[in-house]
């Protein structure tokens, strides 16, 4: 009866209800190659994962009543998917029931089970415990992943984890969950910024990005991380296509913008790299970054002013919303409040 009435509240005519699913199906049908049926019968079970998500979304932690239905679900490889987003949005209140359940389970999705264990020490360090000898591969890798996810959360079980993981820094199918689980549970420490300028170097790109994203995470010694930074503008290359669209220099900008005012040495580099490379785009990381560096950034203003519309900036000073309006344009309005 809750269910049915959240459902109602959400969709307010019988007919809007009876038909939501159907219309979706028809929508997501209509795009489907009527000559393939394999793509018919993805574009079938699409339209099916869509209405059990809506379903499970208005019925929230009522499901939690009928758990063998939620099971089922996760199960099944075409709906695991659908049961393990709303174990997350569930969080800890779903850890009694389905808490053992995900911890047995090598495959589970290391987001959902650190949702659930995020308050629950006891589920922690057996997640650490996993780190150590013997385990199988997998089961350490699903460890670690757990670990990123958690994040500070680690706390209670940190004082252990730490040296089994500073351990397989040197273990070369494990170093680089390694070095992004040591870099979430240390923020504010210092403890590990020498070993993570010195695996900045390394030859590997992938080695390289974690230990980078390691030292903004942490964002402690900016004597010398910073001056770090700022030379990967020019001896690291994102390898990663999505995630230049944020930035050329998305892992460099991000972990600047970590140190605030202390990163202020770095101003004229990205002054340099307003404009992207072999483009006329402005990259909104760089001048996100300016911003998140703060009054010192100020140098920056007049060079935003020639690609500012003023009619923009006049606009977000009237108390417009940032979205939607050009890079320059936000980075003159917020420069200008300095």
């Amino acid at each position: 009866e809750r269910i049915w009435e959240k459902l109602q509240k959400r969709y307010p005519t019988q007919h809007a209800l009876r038909n939501a699913p159907s219309r979706m199906y028809r929508w997501i049908h209509s795009h489907a190659d009527p000559k393939n049926r394999n793509e018919q019968e993805q574009e079938v079970l699409r339209a099916q994962q869509y209405a059990a998500r809506m379903v499970l979304d208005a019925a929230g932690h009522h499901v939690l009543a009928v758990p063998t239905c939620l099971r089922r679900m996760l199960a099944n490889s075409h709906y695991r998917r659908v049961g393990e987003e709303l174990l997350y949005k569930l969080g800890p209140c779903a850890l009694e029931e389905f808490g053992n359940d995900l911890m047995a389970d090598p495959d589970s999705a290391p987001h959902v089970l650190a949702a659930l264990i995020r308050k629950s020490p006891a589920y922690i360090r057996e997640i650490a415990a996993r780190l150590k000898e013997p385990v199988s591969k997998e089961r350490r890798w699903h460890a670690l992943r757990v670990l990123i996810q958690l994040g500070p959360d680690v706390d209670p079980a940190a004082p252990d984890c730490i040296p089994d993981l500073i351990s397989l820094l040197e273990i070369p199918e494990c170093h680089i969950y390694a070095i992004q689980a040591l870099g979430n549970i240390t923020q504010g420490q210092e403890r590990l910024v020498d070993r993570f300028l010195e695996l900045s170097y390394s030859s590997d790109a992938w080695t390289k990005k974690a230990a980078l994203e390691a030292l903004g995470t942490i964002a402690m010694s900016p004597e010398h991380v910073v001056p770090r930074l700022i030379a990967a503008f020019d001896d690291y290359t994102e390898y990663d296509p999505d995630d230049t669209y944020y930035s050329q220099h998305v892992v460099v900008v991000l972990a600047l913008e970590r140190f605030g005012a202390r990163a202020a040495a770095a101003v004229p580099a990205l002054m340099a790299r307003i404009v992207q490379e072999d483009c006329d785009y402005l990259d909104k990381g760089v001048i996100n970054c300016l911003i998140a560096i703060g009054p010192v950034s100020l140098p920056a203003l007049p060079l935003l002013e020639k690609f500012a519309d003023e009619e923009e900036v006049a606009a977000l000073e009237m108390g417009g919303e940032e979205d939607g309006y050009c890079p320059a344009a936000i980075g003159v309005y917020r420069l200008r409040q300095y």
